[in-house]
């Protein structure tokens, strides 16, 4: 029942663009997930591969299957929206068409939230890059403490923070963040900042993600596609830095100058990465 307390509706938004036969893998991990009053949003983003036959096929084997398919591409930022619209659960979950979830991930994560008001979300640990875990770089900071402590652990480690986007969060908070639908560099990690502000989140050992390397910030070039503005050639998190700093309006001024400090150290890692990389 969607008004159980003890088992409310959890929203899981699923936003694919030709996903392929690693979205199915993905969807599958959430299908059979141990908690099961879901509902599960897929948007297609107007995709041109097999995803539309995938999940033309599981939104008839699953009645909690919703699935959406766009009319024309309306971009990255505008799905994770629409999907997030869409929602009607206490609790939501992004789910990335080419992550992994352990059986108990939306369990593990509900069953923290429902017993700490105080975090705003909650996450478990994650793997990047290959599906053999013992060969994967592994993530399991948290962000708990005071909101300085939150800000600096997060810019310290902002490069391996997906787990940190991909948490179950307090659909109520996550509704309210604003710019969800604006392309910029960065745009996840300004909702993570939103998000932090208003709470801990908190790390779960007992569950786990695989991070998949075909989601966007894995394509070729996907920092310059996504310098829609000029000045970003220059400053490239200038966006995230406008959107961070209206967020935490409640630091202190010394507190500010620190984060400033391990902003910078961010950007320019930016361009370190950039040169080594070729992002």
């Amino acid at each position: 029942s969607n008004n159980n307390e003890s088992c409310p509706l959890t929203s899981v938004g699923m936003p694919v663009y030709n996903g392929g036969k690693g979205f199915e893998q993905s969807l599958n991990s959430i299908i059979n997930q141990s908690y099961e009053n879901l509902e599960i949003l897929i948007s297609d983003n107007h995709s041109n591969d097999i995803t539309k036959e995938i999940c033309e096929k599981y939104s008839k084997l699953d009645k909690r299957i919703k699935y959406f398919r766009q009319k024309l591409n309306i971009g990255g930022p505008k799905n994770f929206e629409f999907v997030l619209k869409k929602s009607n659960g206490k609790y939501f979950l992004w789910g990335a068409s080419d992550d992994f979830h352990s059986e108990n991930f939306i369990e593990d994560n509900f069953l923290f939230l429902s017993k700490n008001q105080d975090f705003v979300g909650s996450t478990s640990i994650n793997y990047l890059g290959k599906k053999n875990l013992k060969d994967n770089i592994f993530v399991d900071f948290s962000l708990e403490g005071n909101l300085f402590n939150r800000v600096k652990i997060f810019l310290k480690n902002a490069w391996f923070s997906h787990g940190i986007f991909y948490s179950l969060y307090r659909s109520e908070i996550l509704k309210k963040c604003p710019n969800l639908n604006v392309e910029f560099l960065a745009f996840d990690w300004a909702i993570n900042i939103f998000m932090i502000n208003h709470g801990k989140i908190n790390r779960s050992r007992k569950s786990y993600i695989l991070i998949g390397t075909e989601g966007t910030s894995n394509v070729n070039n996907f920092v310059k596609k996504a310098q829609i503005r000029k000045i970003e050639f220059f400053i490239p998190f200038y966006k995230f830095s406008i959107l961070m700093i209206r967020y935490l309006e409640n630091l202190k001024i010394k507190e500010y100058i620190y984060i400033i400090y391990y902003l910078f150290k961010l950007i320019l890692s930016f361009f370190i990465n950039k040169k080594n990389k070729n992002l």
